[in-house]
């Protein structure tokens, strides 16, 4: 989850201009989030079709676990969708972002688990193959680009 404080929200002429031009009237902006300690961060950059509620525009988003990445599959008028994840380093207090191709959902009896296959073959957060699972679903494949 991300966290910030009201005091550090922008506000002025800029902030109402952007409103008016993505048609967001409730749009909020603020320089500065807090993320929680081990908080699975994702950058998703998305791009709308003509004619759309953002025609041909291009934006990008931070959202936190894999709840809140599900709901940008269900948005309307969408041509693209890329989406990275950001690693805590296992080695030193470094951050690496990598690419996702895919994001799965394994169902077993006694639960059901999102993870990611990342652009270089790993998966996170790491899942055991055992036969426990029933089925795998894939939620998003990343397109090739062309």
């Amino acid at each position: 989850m991300f966290q910030t404080d009201s005091e550090w929200e922008n506000s002025g002429a800029a902030v109402e201009m952007l409103r008016s031009i993505t048609k967001r009237p409730g749009l909020r902006q603020y320089p500065i989030i807090e993320v929680a300690p081990c908080t699975l961060v994702f950058h998703i950059e998305i791009s709308f079709r003509n004619g759309g509620a953002q025609e041909g525009m291009s934006t990008r988003y931070f959202c936190a676990g894999f709840e809140a990445l599900l709901n940008f599959f269900g948005l309307e008028d969408v041509t693209e969708i890329s989406v990275t994840v950001m690693l805590k380093s296992a080695s030193d207090d470094t951050y690496d972002c990598s690419v996702v191709n895919e994001i799965r959902k394994t169902i077993s009896p006694t639960q059901e688990q999102y993870f990611c296959v990342l652009d270089d073959g790993r998966s996170y957060p790491l899942t055991d193959d055992s036969e426990n699972h029933l089925k795998t679903i894939c939620i998003f494949q990343r397109k090739a680009r062309k």
